[in-house]
């Protein structure tokens, strides 16, 4: 599931909760999580909209929608004479509401921040120097 970067900022600010999206089956994990531009992103439900008529303006907002209208609009199927891509845009069957949560920032700015020790450097020349020894050749050279 690709999340916008403007989607995921309002999750991060608590403005955006949900995400719909058309699928033949859920392709996201309640617990998994999704690093997006304004960090981690945690999936906490995923449930079938059995009837996209009846979704409100408040849950079109919910999702950074301006209304109910905008949110029909952009989850009407794909026009079925259209070529056909593996991954096609509103290709699924069913519609799906994914509840969303901001899960923190991105573990790789930490990462980031800190530099390895002696120990830690000369580990991670020993574990390279053993990839460039490989019969397929150097990796880092």
């Amino acid at each position: 599931m690709l999340i916008p970067k403007a989607i995921a900022e309002g999750v991060r600010a608590g403005t955006v909760s949900t995400q719909y999206r058309r699928w033949d089956a859920p392709r996201v994990k309640v617990g998994g999580t999704q690093l997006t531009p304004a960090g981690l992103v945690r999936f906490t439900r995923v449930t079938r909209v059995s009837d996209v008529d009846r979704i409100s303006d408040r849950a079109a907002r919910a999702a950074g929608m301006k209304d109910a209208a905008a949110l029909r609009k952009a989850l009407r199927p794909r026009d079925p004479d259209a070529p056909r891509r593996e991954r096609a845009a509103r290709g699924g069957a069913h519609v799906y509401r994914v509840h969303l949560e901001w899960a923190g920032e991105d573990p790789r700015l930490a990462l980031r921040a800190e530099l390895p020790d002696d120990a830690g450097l000369a580990s991670i020349a020993k574990r390279l120097a053993r990839l460039d020894a490989r019969p397929t050749g150097p990796w880092t050279r």
